[in-house]
């Protein structure tokens, strides 16, 4: 988890670093089972959430039907602060923009979701106990990521994503790390290219 201007490693296993410029609702109470109208008294507040991917290693684990794993569980960011559900007008009228280093990359709004928060909070709460602080992504916004408009990040960028009523997340991109180990003998994603080998004897 990073928050409001923290730096972001590059994963040494990407050539593809992405953003996902995400709405994130806190959950404010406990709960099991909810229905949505239960979940609705349990909903906090928003943030901005961003749900960084690994892209080249997705399309990987996604064509073995592994799912999203190692793609996505190096990086969230957060912030800057969390509005309470009163100070917002409804989600749908929301508007967004990412820019990196300055440079307006693209706009999106936060209509045409599918679930509403509640709907999402008492789908969670099914079979799982939830927690006051636990926090939920309600999915990327339309035109809310690189691979939508073919950009990706690359180390020493500084990445804004914006929300009306939230304010803007602001991270910079660490240095790319090196790996210290990779798997020699096993197919892509995870046997080692030239590069890895190369960078593994070093």
């Amino acid at each position: 988890m990073y928050g409001h201007d923290a730096e972001v490693p590059y994963p040494s296993y990407t050539e593809f670093l992405d953003y996902e410029l995400e709405i994130g609702v806190v959950v404010g109470g406990a709960g099991r089972n909810l229905t949505p109208e239960e979940a609705e008294d349990r909903l906090f507040g928003f943030t901005i959430f961003n749900d960084f991917s690994a892209r080249d290693l997705q399309a990987a684990e996604m064509g073995m039907g592994m799912g999203p794993q190692k793609c996505k569980d190096f990086a969230f960011g957060i912030g800057p602060w969390i509005v309470t559900r009163d100070e917002l007008p409804p989600l749908a009228q929301l508007s967004g923009s990412i820019r990196v280093n300055g440079e307006l990359w693209s706009s999106c709004t936060a209509d045409g979701g599918i679930f509403s928060p509640a709907e999402l909070i008492a789908w969670v709460s099914l079979g799982d106990n939830l927690q006051p602080g636990d926090l939920i992504g309600l999915g990327t916004l339309g035109n809310g990521s690189g691979l939508e408009i073919d950009r990706r990040l690359s180390p020493g960028d500084v990445l804004e994503l914006q929300l009306d009523g939230i304010g803007v997340l602001r991270n910079r991109i660490g240095g790319r790390e090196s790996a210290g180990w990779w798997p020699q003998e096993k197919p892509y994603p995870f046997g080692a290219t030239d590069e890895r080998k190369a960078e593994a004897a070093a």
